[in-house]
């Protein structure tokens, strides 16, 4: 796991900052757990995405591979429910996890996808979130597609590949339907 995709609302207003304070706190507070999650660096609205806040893990692949990947999702996913539950976010709404963090280059994107063709071993679909960012989907799509000889399936596909497109960043994570 290399990032975290949070979003949180722009409508009725632009809640950037409080967004930003929320995640801050809530980082501050996993820190206690995750000493590395107080030092994680915090993008938000990259390229000028309103509605974002990307943190990067990176850096800290080795700590979270030691604490177990599993385990620690599951730390963050309980702690985030939680706090949706008490209203401790008021403007944060999701948090994603992804696999992978890599810059914007189609060497880079294809790398991760060569790296899920071993993985997948079934029927899949790749959804894109370009963001208005990308010109040419299509192009895109067949560039990314090309390693994974599995059948595409667009309806009920086992695996989900969803590519998050962040500016200079482009996440990646992966869904498996049982």
């Amino acid at each position: 796991m290399e990032g975290l995709l949070i979003t949180y609302n722009i409508v009725p207003y632009d809640a950037t900052f409080d967004a930003k304070y929320e995640v801050r706190r809530f980082l501050n507070r996993l820190s206690k757990e995750f000493k590395f999650l107080g030092k994680a660096k915090m993008l938000v609205a990259p390229s000028g995405l309103k509605g974002i806040i990307v943190v990067d893990l990176r850096e800290y692949r080795d700590n979270i591979e030691i604490l177990g990947e599993e385990k620690f999702k599951s730390r963050l996913k309980e702690e985030f429910e939680t706090w949706i539950q008490n209203q401790d976010f008021l403007y944060v709404n999701k948090i994603r996890f992804l696999d992978f963090l890599v810059e914007n280059s189609i060497e880079e994107l294809i790398k991760v996808m060569e790296h899920y063709a071993k993985i997948i071993d079934d029927d899949w679909r790749l959804t894109l979130k370009t963001r208005g960012l990308i010109q040419d989907r299509s192009e895109l799509i067949k560039k990314l597609a090309r390693p994974i000889e599995q059948p595409v399936n667009l309806k009920d596909p086992k695996y989900v590949i969803h590519v998050e497109f962040l500016g200079e960043l482009v996440g990646f994570y992966l869904e498996k339907n049982d």
